[in-house]
Order: C-alpha cells, then structure tokens, then sequence
C-alpha cells in the first residue's frame, strides 16, 4: 500500500539541524524510526509504568524491576519483556491487566516524555522522504504521545507491537512499515536505540543508525546480538 504524502509544514526553528552522522545513506528512499528510546526520551518513565502496572496487579513485591533490569530488556515488547519475567520470578502474571494498568499511567503522564530534537530533525528535515514509526510499542499509547508532542504530522505510517504477529528483534515490524511506505526494504533506512531493534533492521535488509552511536552498523547488532544484560546500562537512571 503506497503511503499518501503527508502536508508538513516548514522544519521549525526550534529544531536543531540535521548532525551529520545521523543523515540517512543517499539511497534511501524511505525513513522509519523506532518511538521510546530513540524518538523521545521515555526510558525512566517506562520504568516506573511497568513497576506501578506490577504493583497494581499482583501481591507479589518480589515482581518490583530494577532500572538495570528494564533496560536490559527495553528493546523488547512489553509482551516479550513480560514472560522472560514470568519465568524469571515463577510468577502467574496477567499481561492484559498489566498492559492497561501501564498504559494508563503513561497516558496521565504524557508531559514527562522528551523529544530528542535531533532525532525528530531528521524526519523534519528530509520532507522528500516518506517516514514511519516501526515500534515495540502499543498503539493506545504511541499514537496519543506522538499527538501530545506535536509529532504525528511528521509521519506517514504508524506500525506498533498491536500489528504484528512478532516484536523485535523479528523484522516483522519494519518489514509491515516499509509495505505500508511501498518501498523495498533495501530502499529504507532505519533510526534504532536497542540491539533488538538494530538487528531486526538488518534481518529485514535494512540500513540502520544507532541513535546512542551512529558509527555502528545494523549488521553488527544482527551477528552479535548477546544474552540479555540485566547488571548494567549506560542510560540516565532514575
């Protein structure tokens, strides 16, 4: 399905211009960007979604996540995330009523979110190319944040974690975006800020920056993607 050309207006001045290491390749014809993580900055609020969602649901203190724990995990979907923990904790967990209970609490504290300026001048910037959010994320929440933050005229498709069958690091969700684009996947190039997300990128044939260090290849990630690292992370903790 050809994406319609979306009416953007001019980049605006608050935006910073385009750093040269994240351009995409001159090939690529179309652009998709991950959401949490890479377009805003949402790690510590996710964090203490999914803790207050656990706290809300089960009886259980013992579910309670360490940031080191999140955000070893924070290129997974919600979904994914939650059965390592199940089977981690040995624990009966109700991922439907953790998933409403998470994204409420998102959603009453949507002004906590921060774009990363220099990541949303890429989309602001390149008004020639069709671009996508391709996300682990879930639709009731995505879509309402990309709207607070004045970012949904920037985007021609919104793929979410509710549209695929697989979340990364399967490129089922890039693959789904660049058909809604009617691009080739070798035509479309990826902004990622997780070793799941970049290896879902090269598996679907597609260029990729890591936003955390632009110089690392997607191909990288898809041939070295390690065991998930709970005991530390280089983000900002709460």
């Amino acid at each position: 399905m050809q994406a319609s050309q979306r009416a953007r207006p001019t980049r605006s001045t608050e935006r910073t211009g385009v750093i040269p290491s994240l351009r995409p390749p001159t090939a690529a014809r179309g652009l998709i960007f991950d959401f949490d993580g890479t377009l805003v900055d949402s790690d510590v609020l996710n964090f203490h979604a999914l803790n207050y969602a656990l706290n809300q649901t089960s009886d259980r203190s013992d579910l309670q996540v360490t940031f080191g724990w999140f955000m070893g995990h924070s290129g997974l979907s919600l979904e994914d995330a939650l059965c390592i923990l199940t089977c981690e904790r040995v624990a009966a967990i109700d991922l439907g009523a953790v998933r409403v209970a998470r994204e409420n609490y998102l959603l009453t504290h949507l002004d906590e979110l921060a774009v990363r300026d220099e990541v949303a001048a890429i989309a602001d910037s390149y008004q020639h190319h069709p671009c996508a959010i391709g996300t682990g994320g879930n639709a009731a929440v995505v879509r309402p944040a990309l709207h607070a933050l004045g970012l949904s005229h920037l985007f021609d498709v919104v793929i979410t974690r509710d549209d695929v069958t697989a979340g990364k690091p399967s490129p089922e969700i890039f693959l789904r975006a660049a058909d809604a684009l009617g691009l080739p996947a070798h035509l479309v190039h990826v902004y990622e800020d997780t070793a799941e997300g970049l290896a879902a990128a090269a598996a679907a044939g597609m260029t990729a920056t890591d936003v955390r260090s632009p110089t690392i290849e997607a191909a990288e990630c898809l041939t070295t993607l390690a065991p998930l690292n709970v005991a530390s992370t280089d983000r900002r903790k709460p």
